[in-house]
């Protein structure tokens, strides 16, 4: 079984940009690695370049033998976060570049529990969670 996740960027026009890593995205793992060694907009478009990863490991390298594809190309972000592309993963993680940090939100209702929502269609700031 995998913690899956969504990597990717809200563009300055409001839409996300983001790609699938399939092991190991749970905060603890993928989390700390995105704050640790992703701290800007070109860190992130290099990262999730190639589309979809296997996993990221710690050093920041991904590990891509999947097919590439991206799960969001240019979606709206309200739509994006209250649609279907996030409802088989476990994890967003979504940098912005507005705000200059990383977002976060648990996508699955089994890790919901992890922040106090009411509504689960908001991104928190990923250094208050991990």
């Amino acid at each position: 079984m995998s913690t899956s996740a969504h990597i990717g960027y809200i563009q300055t026009n409001g839409k996300v940009v983001a790609a699938y890593c399939h092991y190991d995205g749970y905060p603890s793992n993928v989390g700390k690695t995105l704050l640790r060694k992703f701290d800007s907009l070109m860190d992130v478009k290099i990262l999730i370049s190639d589309g979809s990863m296997k996993s990221l490991d710690k050093s920041g390298v991904p590990e891509s033998d999947m097919d590439n594809y991206f799960v969001a190309d240019e979606i709206p972000l309200k739509k994006y976060l209250a649609g279907g592309e996030i409802r088989n993963v476990d994890y967003v993680y979504l940098w912005s570049d507005i705000e200059d940090e990383w977002l976060f939100m648990p996508a699955h209702p089994s890790h919901r529990g992890r922040v106090p929502a009411e509504n689960y269609t908001e991104l928190y700031n990923l250094k208050d969670v991990v």
